[in-house]
């Protein structure tokens, strides 16, 4: 019955966020109240560039997990995340906070280039699947349907991270 809640605030007083704003903007994650009149949980999620939250999901152990773009190079990734820094400036991420509103894991996802996650769902097992656009001739890929950039404007990518955040499943 709670409402998630994810995007991206200039603000340094957000009603509701605990934490700072660490850049010139964050992302941040909301957590309301069944009722939608109170807050249960809500954090800034950023560094010292500018974060976007674009995408949203809850697994069944009520676990949320938020997608977005990063220009930020100062998040401290959680020790064994997928990747722990950014790649290329632009880079996607995936963040997971446990029902309290904890960070679990943060992780940069990018290569070279322009690269930005927009879309998220979790399976039954807390595996993110995650989608995006990028421009990144060196973005990571485990057997993948296209294994390499395909020229154009953007391409999109699908990838399927394991539960904690720690590797590709495939991309």
């Amino acid at each position: 019955g709670n409402a998630y809640v994810t995007g991206t605030t200039n603000s340094t007083s957000f009603a509701g966020l605990s934490g700072s704003n660490a850049g010139l903007t964050d992302a941040f994650v909301i957590k309301l109240t069944p009722a939608g009149n109170g807050v249960s949980y809500g954090v800034y999620t950023g560094g010292n560039g500018s974060d976007a939250g674009f995408g949203i999901a809850v697994d069944r152990q009520t676990n949320c997990y938020i997608v977005g773009q990063t220009t930020s190079t100062s998040i401290p990734a959680v020790p064994g995340s997928f990747q722990t820094g950014n790649a290329g400036g632009n880079d996607g991420f995936i963040a997971k906070f446990n029902p309290g509103g904890a960070r679990q894991y943060w992780a940069y996802y990018g290569g070279t280039g322009f690269d930005l996650v927009k879309s998220i769902a979790v399976d039954s097992l807390g595996n993110a699947y995650i989608g995006g656009e990028t421009t990144s001739t060196s973005i990571p890929t485990l057997n993948a349907f296209q294994p390499a950039y395909g020229g154009g404007i953007r391409d999109g990518f699908v990838r399927k991270l394991n539960s904690f955040g720690t590797g590709l499943v495939w991309a």
